[in-house]
């Protein structure tokens, strides 16, 4: 991985004023809320087009595609967006509605950046997590302390 510039920390602190803005917060206030595996149909019956809730899952979900197509093109430097609080895109929450609105729409762009960078974010989490552990792993081995000596009296 290449060294994050000024530029990448610039990008990143732009996207952490966007996640942390009154309208994406209530976005993702009420994503936790969303129940996980629903359809297309299902979500549209509870939240039609023009709903608060419609709005608030378009808020999040423009976010991440915007953020995923970014980092996709090296506009956001990995490294630094899973290190910070990008390493956890929710779309296992909404990944069937998106699959379902793919098919219906005939639209197989839909939703791909989005989908790409929480395919990026486990594979970084799972490597950094290994990384840690075998750092751990490494320290733990050279702080053993060795049992104490006896004196010789």
């Amino acid at each position: 991985m290449s060294k994050p510039t000024t530029q990448d920390a610039q990008v990143l602190l732009t996207l952490m004023d966007i996640f942390l803005s009154d309208s994406v917060r209530e976005a993702r206030k009420w994503w936790r809320t969303l129940a996980d595996g629903l359809s297309l149909a299902e979500f549209e019956k509870r939240f039609p087009r023009g709903s608060e809730g419609w709005e608030h899952f378009s808020t999040l979900a423009i976010f991440w595609e915007t953020t995923g197509s970014l980092m996709r093109r090296g506009l956001l430097s990995e490294d630094l967006a899973f290190d910070t609080f990008m390493d956890a895109p929710p779309w296992g929450k909404v990944e069937r509605i998106v699959r379902d609105r793919r098919k219906r729409e005939k639209a197989p762009a839909e939703g791909e950046n989005f989908e790409w960078i929480a395919g990026k974010a486990r594979a970084w989490v799972r490597e950094r997590e290994a990384a840690i552990r075998k750092a751990d792993a490494s320290s733990s081995r050279r702080t053993t302390v060795s049992p104490p000596q006896r004196r010789r009296s």
